[in-house]
């Protein structure tokens, strides 16, 4: 194995920030500043099996989760199955149908296709009031 030879491991697929705070999180539990990069820190999380980090990251993002990024939180929260954060999302996206549904940018094909169903309903039982 090349790793073997060289004595070197190359991870091509998370960022210099983003790796020095999993290693930081992995020796330390602790993590310094993830607000610009918390999505791809949650997703390596995930992929390296980095549990207590995930759930830091979740926090991190239900905490900052705006009309703005909602959708965009959603589909992380399915993709990577955060139920807590998907349960705040939706909690959000309810309260914030009407306001969310008319910005001209909104499209349900934006949303991963396993929450389609039930934001569906949600719009749908929104334009019946």
């Amino acid at each position: 194995m090349k790793e073997n030879e060289e004595g070197l491991v190359y991870i091509e697929d998370v960022t210099e920030h983003v790796m020095k705070e999993l290693l930081r999180f992995i020796y330390t539990g602790k993590v310094r500043h993830v607000g610009g990069f918390v999505k791809e820190l949650f997703v390596a999380a995930d992929k390296y099996l980095v549990i207590g980090l995930e759930d830091v990251c979740e926090r991190y993002l239900i905490r900052n989760i705006t009309d703005e990024n909602v959708i965009e939180y959603l589909n992380l929260a399915c993709t990577y199955n955060a139920s807590s954060l998907k349960e705040k999302c939706m909690h959000i996206f309810k309260m914030n149908v009407d306001e969310l549904v008319s910005k001209p940018d909104f499209k349900l094909s934006m949303l991963d296709k396993n929450i389609l169903d039930e934001v569906f309903h949600i719009v749908v039982s929104a334009l019946k009031n």
